[in-house]
């Protein structure tokens, strides 16, 4: 399936990089990290949609409000390593495409998140809008 839009590549491969990680990172070896990608049309026109989903440790959720702040990390994540900017990059992308994020997760059973970016530039002043766990 190919799909074309009013995208930075670079960016968006960046971002999708950020996601997968994660999704590897916070997940059992073993377990699976799914990537999806469809066309969906919502209230502000043609998008794709893209979601990635793992079995991981999950993400508590009292930590949802912030998973997109600089710095942040969550509560639940023990040794694992990271910076806390990755899914802060990842926001900062979906927004500079007036996309939209969000998630769901469960601790222990795994984390889905789910980004929608147009597929024409948007046309009213919904560009940079963010939704998220809860942003």
């Amino acid at each position: 399936m190919a799909l074309e839009g009013p995208w930075d590549a670079e960016a968006i491969e960046r971002a999708l990089s950020n996601l997968i990680g994660n999704g590897v990172k916070y997940s059992a070896p073993g377990t699976c990290v799914e990537v999806s990608l469809a066309t969906e049309v919502d209230p502000e026109g043609r998008c794709v949609r893209l979601q990635v989903s793992d079995q991981g440790i999950g993400i508590p959720s009292g930590d949802l409000p912030f998973i997109f702040e600089p710095l942040w990390r969550g509560s639940n994540v023990g040794t694992v390593s990271g910076t806390g900017l990755g899914l802060a990059s990842v926001w900062q992308v979906v927004k500079t495409h007036a996309g939209r994020v969000w998630v769901d997760s469960e601790v222990g059973r795994g984390t889905r998140i789910t980004v929608r970016l147009p597929l024409s530039l948007p046309t009213s002043d919904t560009a940079g809008q963010s939704q998220s766990g809860i942003r």
